[in-house]
């Protein structure tokens, strides 16, 4: 049934329909009403991309328009059954996730986390106290791996949020994660804002 309502659990689990990736967009829109009088030095971009499943097709268009400097790509990520969840797999409750390289063998399409977007990603997270996983995916692809090919280059990074039943009428997430997310896309623009990266050409 497609019809699914939200509705949320006692222990902050939250189901739903086409969570993925409403999550992402529900983040994107707190991000940017928590930061649109913050920011003094760097312009910040929200950019609600299609066709993501077929190509990352709206990612590069609107990359190659806008062209910015980096892009941090939101996006949700599988779990296991909690029968099934071994010590180095993702978990809801556990805090969002920072996607360090992702790659789909059929379509070829994948990215490299930049190492300087990754460092500052996990040091954020370290001082602003937030718990997050670290994951390497070799079954999918996102946005990213398009946006980073474009316009001679962007370099990017990804925050990802568990959830179960990726792709169905009846999706699970944790609030936890979610929240969790958007305190470090916040806090990440902060710093950048204060100290951007300086990514030149090694070439």
């Amino acid at each position: 049934m497609f019809a699914t309502k939200f509705h949320p659990f006692p222990n902050r689990t939250v189901l739903g329909k086409a969570l993925d990736d409403r999550i992402s967009c529900a983040v994107l829109v707190k991000t940017i009403q928590a930061l649109h009088s913050t920011l003094k030095n760097m312009t910040f971009y929200g950019m609600f991309t299609v066709q993501e499943e077929i190509g990352a097709k709206g990612a590069r268009v609107v990359a190659f328009d806008v062209q910015p400097q980096m892009t941090i790509t939101l996006d949700t990520v599988p779990t296991k059954n909690p029968d099934q969840v071994s010590i180095q797999d993702l978990e809801l409750g556990r805090g969002p996730v920072i996607r360090l390289f992702d790659w789909h063998p059929f379509t070829k399409k994948g990215m490299f986390t930049h190492p300087a977007i990754k460092d500052r990603l996990l040091r954020v997270a370290k001082a602003e106290r937030i718990d997050h996983q670290i994951d390497i995916l070799t079954s999918t692809y996102l946005d990213s791996s398009e946006v980073h090919l474009t316009a001679g280059g962007i370099p990017g990074g990804s925050i990802c949020f568990p959830r179960r039943y990726a792709h169905g009428p009846v999706e699970l997430s944790d609030l936890n994660d979610i929240e969790g997310g958007l305190r470090l896309l916040i806090a990440l623009m902060k710093s950048l804002d204060e100290d951007p990266i300086k990514f030149g050409k090694l070439y």
